[in-house]
């Protein structure tokens, strides 16, 4: 498996997360693990789905605290924040 995509902001906020502060992230993981890495966050503290969409898509709202474990889940296939979306397939 290559290595995901990471917008550039979301991985400076990932190296220097704001104690405190949350992003609106767009993740893309691989279709055939979507329920997978939708439990794994769903466990997680400070992470909330937002919307599951087609084709792999997630929103969610995460505190910057958690980005790097998020964006190191397997299946991960790009992490962009919702704005700025790179979805790709």
């Amino acid at each position: 498996m290559t290595a995901p995509y990471i917008h550039p902001k979301i991985e400076d906020v990932s190296v220097d997360p704001r104690h405190g502060e949350r992003v609106d992230l767009v993740l893309v993981v691989e279709e055939g693990v979507v329920s997978e890495v939708v439990e794994t966050i769903s466990m997680m503290d400070g992470a909330t789905l937002l919307r599951e969409l087609d084709g792999g898509v997630l929103t969610m709202d995460v505190a910057e605290s958690q980005l790097e474990r998020i964006i190191e889940i397997e299946g991960v296939l790009s992490a962009s924040p919702d704005k700025e979306a790179e979805i790709l397939h």
